[in-house]
């Protein structure tokens, strides 16, 4: 029985202690947390109030455009420190971001488009043929396009026919030799007579080729 009464003695005491070292806390706690409220009591009383003040305006970031239109702007910023509310001060009045034009750093997106036609040029000819070509062209400068605006959409030269201005190579061929005209006497009292044919059959025409060989023929009689 003595040491069953001495491990219940034991006991109590440790909760005593423990109890007496959570209430020395407690204690302890209280007067901070006084100290503390006494603190800001005499802080409050002791300091004016300081209104903010805003700083100067700082750029964010370059100009933004809209290419569709041709605008563009700057935002700015500034910030309450300048100085800093305290001690119940009052915030900065007004706005602390603006935005500013900047439409002269922006173009406008503008697509190409084409110019008017221009006049043929000259008709280029294949006499073989007796046909003919030509040009004509254009431009996407009407407007041309600029700030990343799409080109034109098609050709920029175009084809014709010219074939009413070409004449077709023909080479000459001879005609049928005439009959033999009338006999009569050269100086050497010889008979002779002669014929003729001509380049008419057909004749040239168009860069064509004269007849080769003779256009007349002596015979004797």
């Amino acid at each position: 029985h003595g040491g069953s009464f001495k491990l219940s003695y034991y006991n109590e005491y440790k909760s005593y202690l423990r109890m007496k070292l959570l209430l020395y806390w407690l204690v302890i706690i209280t007067l901070l947390l006084n100290q503390t409220d006494a603190w800001r009591r005499r802080r409050r009383r002791s300091c004016g109030p300081r209104h903010g003040g805003w700083s100067g305006w700082s750029q964010y970031g370059g100009c933004t455009c809209d290419h569709s239109r041709g605008t563009g702007i700057i935002r700015y910023t500034r910030s309450c420190n300048n100085p800093t509310p305290y001690c119940g001060g009052s915030y900065c009045s007004g706005s602390s971001s603006m935005s500013r034009s900047c439409d002269y750093q922006c173009c406008k997106t503008t697509n190409g488009g084409w110019s008017s036609w221009s006049s043929w040029s000259t008709c280029t000819c294949n006499h073989t043929t007796g046909t003919g070509t030509w040009k004509r062209s254009r431009s996407c400068t009407n407007p041309a396009p600029s700030c990343g605006g799409s080109s034109c959409y098609g050709a920029y030269t175009q084809a014709g026919s010219c074939d009413s201005q070409c004449c077709k190579t023909v080479d000459g061929g001879f005609s049928e030799w005439s009959s033999w005209r009338q006999c009569r006497c050269n100086k050497f009292n010889h008979g002779i007579k002669n014929r003729s044919r001509y380049c008419t059959n057909p004749a040239p025409y168009c860069f064509g080729a004269d007849c080769v060989g003779s256009h007349f023929q002596e015979g004797q009689c």
